[in-house]
């Protein structure tokens, strides 16, 4: 989600264009983000950080969706915004003066840290 439509369509092309990616959803508001959330099951998340408020819908979303990772991927300094995006549940942070080549690069780190992570034990009556 990312209010700048030049920011995010140029985010969404370096996405599209990288082997095993694919953006599934584009939204600019906190509403709509829910809605395609619950309808296209991403497997990731692409966020923008835009005042303080912003970390509200992080806080949400990862409420609504524990196991779902969420990227920051924000204007704003990551010294000021960074720890208080990760506390509210985001898998990581990176600032958009990173570019398109860190940000499919961030993806990729986000989504292997998923797949290694090991699957909840299940608790079986004997």
């Amino acid at each position: 989600m990312d209010r700048h439509v030049l920011m995010r369509d140029a985010a969404a092309r370096w996405i599209n264009h990288c082997p095993g990616l694919e953006v599934c959803g584009i939204v600019s508001g906190t509403v709509q983000a829910f809605h395609a959330v619950k309808r296209l099951q991403p497997d990731i998340v692409v966020s923008e950080i835009m005042q303080p408020q912003s970390l509200g819908f992080i806080r949400e979303l990862h409420r609504r969706q524990p196991g779902l990772p969420i990227l920051v991927f924000s204007i704003q300094d990551e010294s000021l915004y960074g720890a208080q995006a990760r506390k509210a549940g985001a898998a990581d942070y990176l600032m958009k003066d990173a570019g398109g080549i860190n940000l499919v690069e961030h993806i990729r780190s986000v989504l292997r840290r998923r797949r290694n992570r090991p699957a909840p034990a299940l608790n079986r009556a004997p």
